[in-house]
């Protein structure tokens, strides 16, 4: 039996977006870098090489450190957290500035308990390029988005944080009954009331193991719902 964690995105709420220039200033809908507890930031007035120097925007500057983290207050609920990253060092040593090389910078980001697993950028996009891995989704549950960032050779680093937040809205209380194989969720609601939710699964797979629905009234009385926690489960075949 294999199984795999997966998000099933259903009828958004209105949310909130936070963008931070990690190691930067204000740019471009981005604010200052703020947040961080550890680490140190970094700019191209640090480096000879005019590669990065060439960078513009968030890219241009960044946040490192063996470990630092970034904490925010926000709304319990789910964000989904995008990461800006870029190997600043450049492909071949320049100026006096070492060449990047596979496996001299690898790191993990936890998102309130979810990790991204190791992160080598060098890897999966090069020198002094932009890379965004998947973003994060997680949930918030104590009114706090933490993120830590931990090097397991070299420094981690990040250039930019894009959390995009939707609240968990009080007042409704939801439960599931078992799914069929596959697409349907029922979600029964404080007035007894259920609601069947469509929900895209891989071939093969079911839903089990339902962590958390969230729903809310929008301003016409329907119910829409946000998200659902769950976990995918090989059906026997």
């Amino acid at each position: 039996m294999k199984t795999i964690a997966a998000l099933a995105l259903i009828a958004g709420l209105q949310g909130q977006t936070l963008m931070i220039n990690s190691g930067g200033q204000a740019t471009g809908g981005f604010l200052t870098d703020q947040g961080f507890s550890g680490g140190a930031a970094y700019g191209p007035a640090s480096q000879a090489d005019p590669g990065w120097k060439a960078q513009t925007g968030i890219y241009s500057t960044l946040r490192y450190g063996t470990a630092f983290s970034y904490d925010f207050a926000m709304p319990n609920g789910s964000c989904s957290v995008k990461l800006d990253l870029i190997e600043n060092r450049p492909a071949v040593s320049t100026l006096g500035v070492t060449a990047a090389s596979v496996g001299a910078r690898v790191f993990t980001v936890t998102v309130n308990g979810v990790s991204t697993g190791p992160i080598d950028i060098l890897v999966v996009a090069g020198a002094q390029t932009p890379y965004s891995p998947a973003p994060i989704i997680a949930p918030v549950t104590n009114g706090r988005l933490h993120l830590d960032f931990l090097a397991t050779a070299g420094n981690a680093s990040v250039s930019g944080i894009e959390a995009t937040c939707t609240p968990a809205p009080d007042g409704l209380s939801c439960s599931s009954l078992t799914p069929a194989a596959g697409v349907v969720l029922v979600v029964t609601l404080k007035d007894g009331s259920c609601l069947p939710v469509s929900m895209l699964t891989a071939p093969g797979f079911m839903p089990t193991n339902i962590q958390a629905i969230w729903t809310r009234p929008d301003d016409s009385g329907n119910l829409n719902v946000q998200s659902v926690f769950t976990t995918l489960t090989a059906s026997p075949q």
